[in-house]
């Protein structure tokens, strides 16, 4: 959104802040009549564990706002930890046939999973999905 009144703003400036203090500038975005106001955060672009708002303050010449809106951070990334280890013994005695059971032991830290994929691979190459579990702590056993 904006400010009800714009008649006496020059603009916005973004800043990345914890909770709704100011922690450093991002950029300014200048009054555009008549055009929504967006600035685009470059893709890869790194903050500080303690940041956690986006916060937008209107500015006119003789300064900017003490406070303004914000918005709580939701980083979208792929977990950075990896389950402990996998285990399975094929328990089918036909040639390129497989059953048995998967075992998963969970990642050291499950704080960025939120589940477990199970993948049929050739070398690297990911393949169909086998199955699918929620963190729930413990091992993942898959029939």
């Amino acid at each position: 959104g904006t400010a009800s009144d714009e008649s006496d703003l020059t603009g916005y400036k973004l800043y990345w802040g914890t909770g709704g203090t100011k922690v450093s500038a991002i950029a300014e975005v200048p009054k555009a009549s008549g055009e929504p106001y967006v600035f685009t955060i470059p893709p890869d672009t790194a903050v500080g564990p303690s940041i956690t708002h986006l916060i937008a303050v209107s500015k006119n010449d003789d300064g900017e706002m003490r406070t303004g809106a914000s918005i709580p951070l939701s980083d979208k990334a792929v977990p950075g930890n990896a389950p402990s280890s996998i285990e399975f013994v094929d328990e089918d005695s036909n040639a390129n046939a497989f059953s048995g059971k998967v075992t998963v032991s969970p990642a050291a830290d499950e704080s960025d999973i939120s589940s477990y994929v199970i993948y049929w691979a050739t070398g690297s190459a990911r393949g169909a999905q086998l199955a699918e579990r929620a963190v729930v702590g413990g091992f993942i056993i898959v029939d």
